[in-house]
């Protein structure tokens, strides 16, 4: 019972980020899919990267409240650079990172740039020696997806599978990805492909807004919460992936069979726009 209880504790904080896709969570769940660059974080689960910042004041101690402007803006600073070097190792898509693209686009250098400068203050401590411990964060898919977005979706096609109309039967409601084992990684603009590498699921494929609220996909580290997740729930087709695919391993395949059941679904084109996609992930 008490399994129980916990388990649905964490499937309902999982669903309050999902709708809220704030800057409130400062820890993060086992369950959810991070990557740790030193105190830099990007959390694919909920959506954000975050970077530490250590400032100091003078050392007379008369002098501490007093400089405490200075050692937040040392701080500010450091997590700056904190923040703007892990952003550049954010995976894009399955072949390339971010620095790649702000390396031949300049107007994206830009506004990556600009992001950076505006980051929210996710927490803020001044401890008793003077200095000063910042966070900074910016929204993963809101705001740098975002500005990546017009770079990879240059036409907007329409799917080719009509949506589902109320009076028409609903097989799922949302699809998960099995991609345990595969070696597969988060990415910003992650594909479905079959066998014979046709695409499944691609960014063109979604809606402008579903994607800056949610991302293309949803990442977590547990199956159990794959198919719970209000992403996808309450009739959450499971679908195991055959292998990750690319040099960044972020594109998924799954075999011929399932890409059949997923294109054969009257609901799987408005599926795609609204983003209703869980990848599970080592």
């Amino acid at each position: 019972m008490k399994s129980r209880c916990a388990f649905l504790m964490l499937v309902t904080g999982i669903f309050l980020t999902f709708v809220t896709n704030g800057f409130c969570q400062v820890k993060t769940s086992p369950v959810e899919s991070v990557e740790k660059y030193g105190q830099s974080t990007i959390n694919w689960s909920v959506g954000y990267i975050e970077a530490m910042g250590l400032g100091a004041s003078p050392d007379s101690a008369t002098a501490k409240i007093q400089n405490r402007p200075i050692a937040l803006r040392a701080a500010r600073d450091m997590a700056s650079r904190n923040l703007a070097e892990i952003v550049r190792m954010v995976q894009v898509d399955s072949s390339a990172k971010l620095v790649n693209l702000m390396a031949q686009n300049s107007a994206l250098n830009t506004q990556v740039n600009a992001l950076i400068q505006s980051s929210i203050v996710a927490d803020q401590q001044f401890m008793p020696d003077g200095t000063v411990e910042i966070r900074l964060r910016i929204a993963l898919y809101r705001e740098l997806g975002q500005a990546i977005y017009p770079l990879l979706v240059v036409t907007k096609q329409e799917a080719n599978t009509p949506v589902a109309t109320g009076a028409a039967p609903v097989a799922f409601t949302g699809i998960v990805i099995d991609a345990r084992g595969t070696g597969a990684r988060p990415a910003i603009f992650p594909k479905i492909l079959d066998e014979d590498g046709k695409e499944i699921y691609t960014a063109s494929m979604v809606d402008s807004d579903a994607f800056a609220q949610f991302g293309m996909s949803g990442y977590t580290r547990e199956i159990m919460i794959g198919p719970r997740h209000p992403r996808v729930a309450p009739s959450a087709l499971i679908i195991k992936a055959i292998r990750a695919s690319g040099m960044g391993k972020a594109d998924v395949v799954i075999s011929r069979e399932d890409a059949q059941k997923i294109s054969a679904a009257p609901q799987s084109a408005g599926l795609f726009q609204q983003c209703r996609i869980m990848m599970v992930v080592d």
